[in-house]
This record gives structure tokens, sequence and C-alpha cells, in this order.
């Protein structure tokens, strides 16, 4: 489970916390993005590109929300990002 004082310690900018968070929560976001482009290797790669914005916009993460919701949108996000690149190049 991810804690209140895991996130903070991660919105702090330490390296473990956000390695825990990775290691908790790859699972739940890989399956996100598996449910819409049902491709393992296009899911692991928008997986890791979610987790990067999640380390970059730390600081954007709210104590009250949690941090599931707010990871969850930037992998629904990147999905779409990832969609509408595989359309333009058909």
């Amino acid at each position: 489970m991810v804690t209140t004082e895991l996130i903070r310690e991660l919105k702090n900018g330490n390296v473990t916390a956000f390695e825990q968070v990775f290691e908790q929560l790859y699972d739940h976001v890989w399956s996100i993005c598996f449910k819409y482009t049902r491709c393992r290797e296009s899911s692991e790669e928008i997986t890791h590109d979610s987790f990067m914005l999640l380390w970059q916009n730390r600081h954007l993460i709210d104590l009250e929300r949690g941090i599931n919701a707010y990871l969850s949108t930037i992998a629904r996000n990147e999905v779409f990002r990832w969609i509408k690149k595989q359309a333009t190049e058909n």
C-alpha cells in the first residue's frame, strides 16, 4: 500500500520512495495501458513513460487525493497520446 508518508517522500524527491511506488503500482498502471493497447511491449513503454512523468511532475501530487488517481490519469493520457500517434502513422 502506498502510504501518505511514502507519497510525501516521493514529492520531496526521495528516489527510494519513487522506487517503492514504482514497485507497488507498476502492475496497476501496466494493466490500464494494456486494456487500451492490447500490446505488451507498448504497455510496458507507456507504463515507463507514465512513471517518468510522475517523477518529473511529483511536485503536483496532491497528498489529500493520493497517488493512484493521479498516476492513472497520467497513464490514460499517455495511452491516448500513443493511440493518436498510431493513427497518424498508419
